[in-house]
């Protein structure tokens, strides 16, 4: 049968990391046979899986600033065909399950594999790129450089034994990208002076790490984008919850300070 004028209803209800874990089986399924996507995405939907994703006293999985922040970085992608918010719409593949421990092993195991584990027909290659990114140029001109590298480090998934101090000696080839509060924190605490990437929405992030020299960043989005663009990018592992890690070209990973700063001499040269 010739799928090639469906559309693929999908209802997804949770944060934006596990939307971008959707993306590939939904470009799967695109190169497979066509079909496009319309993605309605849960607003509101509680988020009290897991203590750590509380740090921030946000107790919602996607609020509509996140939900317009996301919409431009999905909806350019080619087996996207639109992404709105749900309003009780009927969609063909419902992704609640997708967080129900009874179903899978929450909330250790690679997080792209929770998707796999509901859905085995969206099992697909991840070394393969899923997101690409318009071919209209890079906005951010000098702000970031080839030369740089973006740091992205939140307050949860951390790997507590490691020590940032060693960044000062290259601070002026340092963006970091977060929020205010983060970024305060993560220079105070390592007494760095490096800006801090102001955006307006995630394809902006999205292009800025395509620029940049390499992302170094925790279990964030913003290695999850990288990981979906294959740029390279060194991740910082929270062993008590590893359930992000590199896939394909480019990727490292680290839970030891040694590992950390042979990535990143290896990267930065």
């Amino acid at each position: 049968m010739d799928n090639s004028d469906k559309i693929l209803t999908v209802g997804h209800f949770y944060k934006a990391g596990d939307l971008i874990t959707l993306l590939p089986g939904l470009q799967y399924l695109y190169r497979k046979n066509g079909t496009k996507t319309h993605i309605y995405q849960k607003i509101g939907m509680p988020s009290d899986y897991s203590e750590l994703q509380n740090v921030y006293g946000n107790n919602t999985s996607m609020n509509h600033e996140m939900f317009e922040m996301l919409k431009p970085l999905i909806e350019c992608q080619p087996y996207i065909e639109k992404i709105e918010e749900w309003n009780g719409e009927p969609v063909e593949l419902n992704t609640i399950n997708s967080r129900d421990s009874r179903l899978i092993p929450l909330p250790n195991s690679d997080l792209y594999f929770w998707m796999f584990f509901v859905f085995p027909n969206l099992s697909c290659d991840l070394s393969i790129p899923w997101i690409e990114l318009p071919p209209n140029g890079n906005i951010f001109h000098d702000i970031v450089t080839s030369e740089h590298a973006i740091i992205s480090r939140t307050e949860r998934f951390l790997n507590n034994y490691i020590d940032y101090h060693f960044l000062k000696d290259y601070q002026d080839r340092l963006i970091f990208s977060g929020t205010e509060k983060e970024h305060h924190r993560f220079c105070g605490e390592w007494k760095l002076d490096i800006p801090r990437l102001v955006l307006n929405n995630f394809l902006e992030l999205a292009q800025a790490i395509k620029k940049c020299k390499f992302l170094l960043s925790n279990q964030t989005f913003a290695f999850h984008i990288a990981d979906s663009m294959k740029t390279k990018r060194i991740l910082e592992v929270c062993a008590a919850f590893p359930n992000t890690l590199p896939h394909g070209a480019n990727g490292r990973a680290f839970v030891h300070q040694k590992s950390l700063e042979l990535f990143f001499l290896e990267y930065m040269q």
